[in-house]
């Protein structure tokens, strides 16, 4: 049995997808602070360490770095995909490139992907620094 959409239905989808977008990039906002959260923490963690930065500490800074390259990589995409999608809004009677379906879920997927990779890089950190902050402690309390 097929799924047939009427034009109405289409278009309401079309329509929420396009506002699904623009909130993505509400989403990366979001994760821009995170990261310069992530970078705060980290330039605080190594100004305590006076001079002794270790290597894990220079894996975090460049996986921040990383994250904030992709984050931007998506979100200069985000313009291009929703004004590849506004005239399937505003006209159902134009044919819908074939290759919409495929940038939707490669900008998509690439959000997810972005989100877990804050995540885990987050938990990573604060376990990093909750064990040095565990030793200092260790250390002064002998």
């Amino acid at each position: 049995m097929k799924d047939v959409r009427t034009g109405d239905e289409f278009k309401k989808d079309l329509q929420e997808l396009y506002i699904l977008t623009r909130h993505w990039s509400a989403d990366l906002g979001f994760l821009e602070e995170e990261l310069h959260f992530f970078k705060n923490i980290l330039h605080k963690y190594n100004s305590s360490l006076v001079n002794r930065q270790l290597p894990q500490d220079i894996v975090f800074e460049q996986k921040v770095f990383e994250l904030e390259d992709d984050l931007a990589s998506i979100r200069a995409r985000i313009p291009a995909f929703l004004s590849l999608l506004a005239p399937f809004v505003e006209n159902l009677e134009k044919p819908i490139d074939v290759a919409f379906p495929e940038k939707y879920n490669i900008l998509r997927t690439e959000l997810h992907s972005l989100f877990t990779a804050v995540r885990m890089t987050k938990k990573e950190i604060f376990a990093h620094i909750e064990a040095f902050i565990f030793r200092e402690k260790q250390k002064t309390d002998e």
